[in-house]
């Protein structure tokens, strides 16, 4: 589902910029 992939795509992001952070 085309959803679920953005929904992960998002989640990856917002990890991402996490780690940055730290």
């Amino acid at each position: 589902m085309p959803f679920k992939q953005a929904y992960l795509v998002h989640i990856a992001r917002k990890t991402l910029k996490l780690s940055a952070l730290n």
